[in-house]
């Protein structure tokens, strides 16, 4: 499933490059809702299984019904489901909520084992994915530097900071970081592992 979500990726990173040639659906730097990205990539994802069972769900609640993830897409024929979650970085916080949307996956506790999917007749899952996805305008020091904090596996990395701050083992977890041609300073950034 390695290449089917790195396929995904590029293909959700070529789509924003072809689109954003000719459509800016933004003001200057004001970014793009996450929504958005989150919509290209499971479209590129569901695009890659080449699964006629597969369905996908925007906002689906999750087991204590006060939050949702941001989407899931299950494919029956892989017999596998992926927890996507996007945060934008504009501020350091958005850090913070990523460690604690992956937290709230892979905690025994807090996801309450994901065993709640069986409500939704989802029964047959072998393979369960988190995919983070999320962007920055490269417009700052801070901003600039989240790139190769993303990327790299040194103790000045995101994987590191999963570990030390959130007790979160994100060790091998793939990592993919692609800045766009067709505007200037903005990247896409991926991670995703399976649990």
């Amino acid at each position: 499933m390695d290449s089917v979500l790195e396929t995904s990726f590029y293909t959700m990173y070529k789509k924003y490059n072809k689109m954003l040639e000719k459509f800016y659906p933004a003001r200057g730097s004001t970014g793009f809702t996450e929504s958005n990205q989150v919509h290209i990539f499971v479209n590129s994802l569901t695009n890659t299984l080449s699964d006629d069972s597969i369905f996908e769900w925007l906002e689906f609640p999750w087991a204590d019904k006060k939050q949702h993830i941001d989407a899931i897409v299950y494919s029956p024929k892989y017999k596998a489901i992926f927890y996507i979650e996007a945060k934008r970085f504009t501020l350091k916080s958005k850090i913070y909520s990523i460690a604690e949307d992956i937290q709230r996956i892979v905690d025994p506790e807090l996801s309450k084992n994901r065993n709640f999917i069986k409500e939704h007749n989802i029964n047959d899952v072998e393979k369960e994915y988190i995919v983070i996805l999320s962007d920055v305008w490269l417009e700052t020091k801070w901003k600039k530097s989240i790139p190769q904090w993303w990327l790299n596996d040194d103790e000045n990395s995101f994987k590191n900071f999963l570990k030390q701050d959130y007790d979160i083992d994100w060790i091998e977890a793939k990592q993919y970081c692609k800045e766009l041609t067709s505007i200037e300073n903005y990247c896409l950034l991926m991670s995703c592992k399976k649990i």
